[in-house]
C-alpha cells in the first residue's frame, strides 16, 4: 500500500465521522461525498494549503481535497477540524451565505472567507479540533 492510499484510508473515517456529526441539512442533499488527496494543494503565493474543496469534472461531485504532506503531520483531532472546516467553506459558498465586504482586497476576502468557516465549523462542536 502506497503512502497515498494509506494515508485515504486513515482519512476515510475521520470524513465519516465529521459528515454524521456535523447536523446541518444544506449537508444531506449535496453532492459532497469523497475525499481526494493530492501532495500539491498550493495557492497562487505558493504557501502549502492544508486542505480545499473543489469539482471532479469527470464525475461531477464536489470532493475535498487534503494536502497528504500536511495531514500526515498532523494528529486525527486536528484533521476532523480541517475537514469540518473545508466542509464550512462548502456549504458557505453553495448557500450564498458568505458576501465578501465590497472594496475589500482579495486577502482580506480570503481571510474573512476563513473567519467564517472557522466560525461554522465551530458551531457544529468542532471548536476544538479547529483551533
Amino acid at each position: 500500500m502506497s503512502d497515498t492510499e494509506s494515508e485515504k484510508a486513515r482519512l476515510n473515517p475521520l470524513f465519516d465521522y465529521v459528515r454524521a456529526k456535523v447536523d446541518d441539512p444544506r449537508l444531506e442533499d449535496s453532492e459532497l461525498r469523497v475525499i481526494g488527496l493530492s501532495q500539491r494543494a498550493r495557492v497562487q503565493s505558493g504557501d502549502k494549503l492544508a486542505g480545499r474543496v473543489t469539482v471532479d469534472y469527470l464525475e461531477g461531485t464536489k470532493i475535498v481535497v487534503l494536502n497528504a504532506t500536511r495531514t500526515r503531520e498532523m494528529r486525527d483531532p486536528g484533521v476532523a477540524g480541517l475537514i469540518a472546516h473545508e466542509f464550512a467553506h462548502f456549504l458557505l459558498k453553495e448557500s450564498g451565505d458568505f458576501v465578501s465586504e465590497e472594496g475589500s482586497t482579495p486577502y482580506r476576502a480570503l481571510e474573512k472567507s476563513e473567519e467564517e468557516a472557522d466560525k461554522l465549523a465551530t458551531e457544529w462542536g468542532f471548536g476544538d479540533e479547529v483551533e
